[in-house]
């Protein structure tokens, strides 16, 4: 039988999730049918998928962004399910998943259940940016589900051994990381913590474990890669069949991302933080490079069709007038491509890109072509020293908006002309999904601020936890007798490394919203505040390490 402190916790875990499904019960969405890059574009991929019609006809998009969350809709209309219900299973499964997977470093059981509130009623989770439809509303539970997957693996290996343990969470790896990693073309971030992580975790059972033991960790950590080459393998047989190139994302290709570095090497007088591509580099383009000539009247011309309204997106430079800022030439430079008959099929595009940088460079390289002479391909623009100070600026008010957990909006808006649009509608049917028809407010929005504030107190004890767990292993490292225990140092381990990776993402973000487009939205930061509330509650288990050295110390 259980005893008294056991349904005490398990009735606040049952109270926890009852509360959670409550606040986000028959939730409206906000649905955006002109968003044809975002909301429109994935929803018509799930319907496509849905009907045995893969991807859909060739644009210049449906090979561009990844292909996990049209899954995950295909999933949810497949099973009947609406959407907030979808989210909210999702949610609940990432956040025990990771709690379980933390399990082993907490000395007190409590700590599991604040981990478990922290996470399942944080305040992000209650915001428009996960009430839309698109990938960014399911990016918390992800990265969730990511971190359970490696720290799972090192506890359940180092920590607490336990074979049911590292099966679990190696089953979870194979799952979450090629969902993962055809879920945002920008997943690459979490590529340090995943390799450092699981390189660790094999060293520690080096020392601890015989060598036939460690070679079957070796092949348990290795077995999410194989699933992701595995599903990438058939995503590129997928899209081989039916549009002739084997390729996973033609948005990441060596092909554009080198027509695309290319076109940033062209030297220009004007120079402009966010516009990477500016129109005098253009015209030089156009003057010298005959493929790119042909793309003249749909970049810069005035077409049927033109992408110029791409123009208008994005912080306006009153110095320079409006140009197609960083975030935005990629989109009018491949819909350009592909209106002009240049990139209307896989292959097509392939060849051209492929053409067209090697044609800039070369011109580059015999000095018809103002340029820098070393070849690029990538996706960010050229590195200027001018961008680090605009750089520090946005990574400051990134940090700034997360610590204060600011600009929360919890009143999914009411726009008229969405109303009209009745493509909106389709996209309601197919995935079961309301949306406000007038301006109602939410009577929840006091609950959400006051999770809010618990949220941000949750963040202060934890930070406090860790300084004052710092200043007590610095008192106490002279003393030799103070042996550290396998829980505490995976603790740090572990702090250290999300710590580096959140790190790491506010660098990022500060340097796309300089230099490309700001990137400081909630939908970007909502991975971040996934990771900070983990940090928070170890932060706190720290405390409590840091009182357990004291007590240890003074015997």
């Amino acid at each position: 039988m259980m005893n008294k402190k056991n349904v005490i916790r398990w009735t606040a875990y049952i109270l926890v999730t009852l509360l959670y499904f409550l606040l986000i019960f028959n939730r409206n969405f906000y649905i955006q049918p002109f968003a044809e890059y975002d909301s429109t574009l994935q929803v018509k991929l799930a319907n496509y998928i849905y009907h045995g019609q893969w991807l859909g006809p060739y644009t210049s998009i449906n090979l561009a962004k990844g292909i996990s969350y049209p899954f995950f809709l295909v999933l949810l209309h497949a099973v009947k399910l609406p959407l907030w219900l979808g989210l909210g299973v999702f949610n609940l499964l990432a956040v025990s998943i990771v709690v379980g997977s933390l399990k082993p470093l907490f000395n007190k059981k409590w700590m599991s259940l604040l981990l478990f509130g922290t996470l399942l009623l944080h305040p992000i989770l209650f915001d428009v940016s996960q009430a839309t439809l698109y990938r960014d509303s399911i990016t918390y539970g992800s990265i969730l589900l990511l971190i359970s997957w490696v720290v799972g693996t090192f506890n359940y290996s180092v920590i607490s051994l336990s074979k049911v343990g590292i099966l679990f969470y190696s089953l979870i790896g194979v799952i979450i990381l090629p969902f993962w990693i055809n879920l945002r073309e920008d997943a690459f971030w979490m590529y340090p913590f995943i390799i450092v992580a699981l390189l660790v975790t094999i060293v520690f059972s080096v020392f601890n474990n015989k060598w036939k033991q460690t070679l079957c960790l070796i092949v348990i950590c290795v077995l999410p890669v194989i699933s992701m080459y595995g599903v990438n393998g058939i995503i590129k047989h997928n899209n081989f069949i039916h549009y002739g190139r084997s390729v996973v994302n033609d948005y990441v290709s060596k092909d554009f991302k080198s027509a695309y570095g290319a076109l940033t090497n062209i030297k220009t007088n004007q120079w402009v933080i966010n516009v990477p591509v500016n129109s005098q580099m253009r015209a030089r383009a156009y003057d010298s490079v005959k493929d790119f000539k042909k793309l003249q009247p749909f970049l810069d011309g005035i077409v049927p069709g033109n992408t110029g309204y791409f123009k208008n997106f994005g912080v306006a430079e009153p110095s320079f007038g409006n140009d197609y800022q960083g975030g935005w030439f990629f989109w009018a430079l491949r819909r350009s491509a592909y209106l002009s008959g240049e990139a209307n099929t896989a292959p097509k595009a392939e060849r051209y890109y492929t053409k067209l940088s090697k044609e800039i460079n070369k011109q580059i390289k015999e000095g018809k072509l103002k340029g820098y002479s070393k070849e690029r391909a990538s996706l960010s623009s050229k590195f200027n020293i001018k961008s680090i100070k605009p750089s520090i600026k946005f990574s400051g008010l990134a940090i700034k908006q997360i610590v204060e957990i600011r600009w929360l909006n919890y009143d999914v808006p009411y726009v008229k002309a969405d109303q009209d649009n009745a493509y909106l509608k389709k996209m309601a049917d197919f995935t079961k999904a309301g949306f406000p028809t007038s301006n109602v407010k939410d009577d929840r929005v006091p609950i959400f601020k006051s999770l809010r504030w618990l949220s941000a107190v949750i963040e202060l004890l934890g930070g406090l936890g860790v300084i004052v767990y710092i200043i007590t292993v610095l008192r106490k490292s002279r003393d030799r007798n103070n042996v550290r225990s396998k829980e505490e140092l995976g603790l740090v381990i572990i702090f250290i490394g999300i710590m580096l990776e959140i790190i790491l993402r506010i660098i990022m973000l500060g340097y796309v919203s300089a230099t490309s487009f700001i990137s400081l939205s909630n939908a970007y930061l909502s991975s971040l505040y996934a990771l900070i509330a983990v940090e928070s509650c170890l932060g706190i288990e720290f405390f409590f390490k840091s009182k357990k050295i004291k007590t240890k110390n003074k015997k």
